[in-house]
């Protein structure tokens, strides 16, 4: 568990999000520029820190996602698989083989709909790295109960069948199924 974190990634995961004393969770979201341009933005690092972000794309996202985090922290990923933040981070943690597990949060109106295809090749890509998945489809009932911890993202990983309110989806080696 040493140098493990939980990122809370994008605004939909972000509602779930909440600080600890005790284990490092992290939360990072987008914050649309304000100008009329509506050139770019800013990353928001645990609702406080802002990082300059060119646009909205998941090569800028990448890039300063990448500069932002550490090579050497192993993480699990919480995030809304509709948001572009939430591609561009998985696309980070492949790169740097770090992700212990990606748990998405449901995803919820059309923006779902209309990226089927997106998130069918994310959860490939995830099962072809062996990067443990899972879905968490009522997201209120899962963080509403508990409060992010990570004996509740590694008791996920131990025993996939046994957890109420997650579905594994892919990427555990099929003898712990």
């Amino acid at each position: 568990m040493k140098d493990r974190k939980v990122q809370f990634i994008g605004n939909h995961a972000n509602l779930y999000w909440k600080t600890h004393d005790t284990i490092p969770c992290e939360s990072l979201v987008f914050k649309p520029s304000t100008t009329l341009e509506n050139v770019g933005g800013n990353l928001c690092l645990n609702q406080t820190a802002l990082y300059p972000v060119g646009t909205y794309e998941r090569g800028c996202l990448r890039e300063q996602i990448e500069s932002l985090t550490s090579v050497a922290d192993r993480c699990i990923l919480v995030g809304d698989p509709s948001e572009l933040l939430v591609e561009a981070s998985i696309d980070v943690g492949l790169s740097r083989k770090n992700l212990d597990a990606v748990f998405f949060v449901y995803p919820v109106g059309m923006a779902a709909l209309d990226i089927r295809k997106e998130i069918a090749e994310m959860v490939w890509s995830l099962k072809k790295n062996e990067v443990p998945t899972f879905l968490i489809r009522f997201p209120e009932r899962v963080f509403g109960a508990n409060e992010p911890n990570l004996s509740m993202f590694v008791e996920a990983l131990s025993d996939p069948q046994n957890i109420q309110d997650i579905e594994y989806l892919c990427g555990l080696d099929q003898s712990i199924l």
